[in-house]
């Protein structure tokens, strides 16, 4: 037990399982950094090394900063009571920068416009002196109020990695996040979307084997086993942890993604404004003028042509993008050659992409260098782009072509299957002590006579 500086409140410590279960042996060993939760009096062993890294992801050709140690976690502490909740929020209101990271459980009711999950576990990690991490039960304590004012609080910095869903159930519990940071689209502007995922930017920035598989465990079970609060309490820790490597190495990339408690709306046309909003797709028809009404193009074009410059972000810069090519404003696709060569994946992957559907051939030329960019998706839409403004139809890969086989299925035209037991020449009339008297014996029925296309009933009948 950990005994808290304010009124002898006790907290529980996360505690080694008594068990170790067996890993794949591409996955990292157990060790007391993984598994176990220490207390303040009692420091853990630095965990193991992975004994085998798995291979990368060919997605990503470039090359990369190198990795960083991962340091020993002091503390994991289980929070599961109001007051000891009320505690570790004070002491939160002191700190630069604080990880979070949730876990869900399927909810039995579901209010329009919520979210089909409920937060289950809350996790939270903060690297200072103390480098501590707390799992934080929202199942057993009902009111999260507590956390607001840290949340709230504009002077720290909130990460989270893969933002959109862990603020969509936060906002479930009343709590909204200010001055945040997403590490998943940082890490997507860098190495693309197939390399963006907590587990390959782990093995890049940390050359560490991130273990998942209490991803899909059921976290509405009470209580929590050893390894499931381990688990959650390491996903903190290591977006944490990753915010380090990119702020050391990539700190033009964390600015274009970090937003800032206040920060207003880009200053573009209303009926823009939505599309900016989250990552599904809009229809044309939300837009003015597409219900009916006359459609002004040249202010569509003039608004555009200023989202292009005003948003702040690379995802809304991509959306302006992707909606100049679903209008086909093909004027505006000279405004698209600079982002062919912005740092940001995203707005490379969607000017090509751009380009290529309002086909414009005077970009070939700028379009055919990113076919060696080290992004993957980067590297398909400049593909895909090069094939729309040449005029090259994509063919559909035949099937090869399969030997006949006489016992297996045959497809008819229409999709109905003929199943034989000899070859197409075969015309399925019995042969005398074959296979079908065999049969027909075994289920009392007389033989079948060579010849005689009636029907047979049981022996005696």
């Amino acid at each position: 037990m950990v005994t808290s500086e304010r009124g002898g409140q006790d907290r529980k410590a996360i505690r080694r399982p008594l068990r170790r279960m067996p890993r794949k042996a591409h996955k990292e060993q157990d060790s007391d950094q993984s598994q176990v939760a220490t207390t303040s009096d009692k420091q853990p062993a630095p965990g193991a090394k992975p004994k085998a890294t798995p291979p990368r992801e060919p997605g990503y050709l470039g090359t990369s900063a190198p990795p960083i140690a991962v340091p020993v976690w002091k503390q994991r502490k289980y929070i599961e009571r109001p007051a000891d909740l009320v505690a570790l929020c004070h002491d939160l209101m002191s700190v630069k920068v604080l990880a979070l990271d949730a876990e869900f459980s399927q909810s039995s009711t579901r209010l329009p416009d919520q979210p089909s999950h409920r937060l289950s576990v809350l996790q939270l990690a903060v690297d200072h002196a103390a480098r501590a991490s707390y799992v934080v039960d929202a199942q057993r304590i009902t009111d999260l109020w507590p956390l607001q004012a840290p949340l709230q609080n504009a002077e720290i910095l909130k990460l989270f990695h893969s933002m959109g869903s862990d603020a969509r159930v936060l906002s479930t519990r009343g709590l909204v996040a200010v001055n945040t940071l997403d590490l998943e689209a940082v890490s997507r502007s860098l190495f693309g979307q197939r390399e963006s995922g907590l587990r390959s930017m782990l093995l890049r920035s940390c050359d560490l084997w991130l273990d998942k598989s209490f991803q899909r465990a059921d976290w509405s079970e009470r209580p929590l086993s050893p390894g499931m609060l381990a688990y959650a309490a390491q996903d903190a820790e290591m977006t944490l942890m990753l915010y380090r490597w990119l702020e050391e190495h990539y700190a033009w990339a964390v600015q274009l993604h970090h937003i800032p408690a206040g920060e207003m709306l880009p200053a573009v046309a209303d009926w823009i404004l939505p599309y900016l909003e989250g990552s599904r797709s809009r229809h044309l028809t939300d837009l003015p003028g597409r219900e009916g009404e006359p459609i002004d193009s040249a202010l569509e074009e003039q608004s555009l042509r200023h989202a292009l410059t005003a948003v702040y972000h690379p995802p809304q810069r991509a959306r302006v993008i992707r909606l100049i090519a679903d209008l086909e404003l093909r004027r505006l696709a000279p405004d698209l050659y600079p982002y062919l060569s912005s740092p940001a994946s995203e707005e490379r992957q969607s000017a090509a992409r751009g380009i290529g559907r309002l086909h414009d051939k005077s970009a070939l030329d700028l379009i055919r260098p990113m076919l060696a960019d080290p992004v993957q998706e980067v590297r398909q839409a400049a593909t895909l782009a090069l094939e729309q403004l040449q005029g090259v139809r994509r063919i559909a890969r035949p099937h090869p072509p399969v030997a006949h086989d006489p016992h297996a299925a045959a497809h008819t035209p229409r999709g109905l299957v003929k199943w034989s037991s000899s070859d197409s020449q075969d015309t399925g009339s019995p042969v005398a002590g074959g296979w079908q008297d065999t049969l027909r014996a075994h289920f009392g029925l007389s033989p079948v006579v060579p010849g005689d296309s009636g029907q047979h009933g049981r022996d005696g009948d």
